[in-house]
């Protein structure tokens, strides 16, 4: 196992993503969203350091997130851009655990927040995030293209999200 790799409980592994998991990444981002992002979208990010996926014994991809970190005045943020888990696999902590680890990883490179965007009337991922420590701080009206609003949350990275050295 690498140092990206975590097992939970359930016998499912949290790792970097690969190419070969694009299609199941596909299947379920078609599932949860009602404007998917297509592959391409994801052909993109194949190298970034917080594009990770949960894995369950069998080898099937149950969950994934993205995010990123950029510059904005003078101050480094980091971005959940896409984040989801297969219906089948929900309730089980697999969402919680995928969060933790993107925002792990983000504070390794020196970021010191956290934003995303939900759906406003996506209550089970808003409450996730608030469940991880993020705040909602503003409303985005028509941001998806179906015309609905999204809340903007974040969270701050402080010493206890980042990850502690192993000794």
């Amino acid at each position: 196992m690498t140092d990206s790799e975590e097992t939970l409980e359930e016998g499912i592994t949290i790792r970097d993503v690969t190419r070969a998991d694009l299609p199941q990444i596909e299947r379920i981002e078609q599932q949860a969203f009602p404007n998917p992002w297509p592959r391409t979208s994801f052909e993109r990010y194949l190298d970034a350091d917080s594009f990770l996926v949960a894995e369950s014994e069998d080898g099937t991809v149950c969950g994934y997130v993205l995010a990123d970190a950029t510059i904005a005045n003078n101050i480094n943020i980091g971005h959940i851009k896409n984040i989801a888990v297969a219906v089948q696999y929900r309730g089980n902590g697999i969402g919680t655990r995928l969060l933790q680890h993107a925002i792990a990883t983000l504070a390794i490179t020196g970021v010191t927040i956290v934003m995303l965007e939900v759906r406003k009337t996506n209550h089970n991922a808003r409450k996730l995030y608030e469940r991880v420590g993020f705040s909602a701080v503003e409303v985005r009206s028509n941001y998806y293209q179906d015309g609905s609003d999204a809340i903007v949350m974040s969270m701050p990275v402080t010493d206890h999200t980042r990850p502690q050295r192993k000794t």
